[in-house]
């Protein structure tokens, strides 16, 4: 998390205090016009001008967006290895909600509304607690026109487009996912039936005399069964390389495995006594 920008305010510094270099809590004074407090790390201070030209650029405006005037940066260095905690679940979670040595933009209460408000919520806005409202956007929207925070802020169903917008997806995944499913299974069957009419004419006059001699039916075709152990064997093998997962490989390829053995038998049944019975009327 080394280097990272984060936003604070006075407030803050009183539930996680930052120390100076002459390890004395940070306190703030009251903001001055465009003016800006920034916490930086001493081990930044090589890189001074940079930062706080950067920091120019990035809050220009910050105190009327319409205007779009400079603001000075005022620095303040602290000292190395201390830790700001994130307040949030999705910040920092990989270093227990703490954010080291960052750089921490102090922003106060005479920032822009607009610019306030995407600060305070992070970008990313605040969900509401009114679910169980009959009418939870409205609700919302009436709150905000009683506390006037029309300007600043703008209810919007974020959760529920999202959940639309992914089961809208998901559908059309599962629809073209059908779709595809559908004209393989045509395709194999396909390929199924023609592969036992050329097993057959293939091995024909074989096939007769076995019939001839009372063969069973697994006595007469063995080799096809034995072919498609191998080949779903190997296919088994390839899938378990590649995954590694063989509580969900190994019933896929038992469950292709027997369909395979039950459609190649379907067909040979089929199709077999026909041409049994034609060879013996050519002979």
């Amino acid at each position: 998390m080394d280097g990272e920008k984060v936003e604070i305010n006075r407030n803050y510094l009183a539930v996680n205090p930052i120390y100076d270099l002459q390890n004395r809590p940070i306190e703030i004074s009251k903001p001055k016009e465009n003016e800006i407090s920034v916490l930086i790390p001493e081990k930044f201070q090589p890189y001074q001008e940079e930062i706080i030209q950067q920091l120019e650029n990035d809050y220009q405006g910050s105190y009327n967006i319409n205007k779009d005037e400079p603001v000075q940066v005022k620095p303040i260095f602290v000292r190395n290895n201390q830790n700001y905690f994130s307040f949030s679940p999705q910040v920092a979670v990989q270093n227990n909600y703490q954010i080291e040595d960052p750089i921490a933009v102090v922003i106060n209460y005479k920032f822009d509304p607009l610019i306030l408000t995407n600060s305070i919520s992070m970008g990313v806005g605040f969900y509401t607690k009114n679910g169980n409202n009959e009418f939870p956007l409205q609700n919302t929207q009436n709150l905000i026109d009683k506390y006037s925070f029309t300007d600043t802020w703008e209810p919007v169903s974020v959760a529920y487009a999202q959940v639309e917008d992914k089961v809208t997806r998901n559908k059309e995944q599962l629809s073209i996912i059908s779709i595809y499913c559908s004209i393989y299974f045509v395709l194999v069957i396909t390929l199924l039936f023609f592969s036992a009419i050329y097993y057959l004419e293939a091995n024909k006059q074989i096939l007769a005399l076995q019939w001839i001699f009372g063969y069973s039916f697994f006595e007469k075709h063995y080799l096809v069964y034995l072919f498609l152990l191998v080949f779903w064997n190997i296919i088994f093998v390839i899938s378990f390389f590649v995954s590694y997962n063989i509580s969900i490989i190994l019933p896929i390829v038992l469950l292709f495995a027997i369909l395979d053995f039950i459609l190649i038998s379907f067909f040979i049944l089929l199709k077999e006594l026909q041409v049994t019975k034609d060879i013996i009327k050519d002979k």
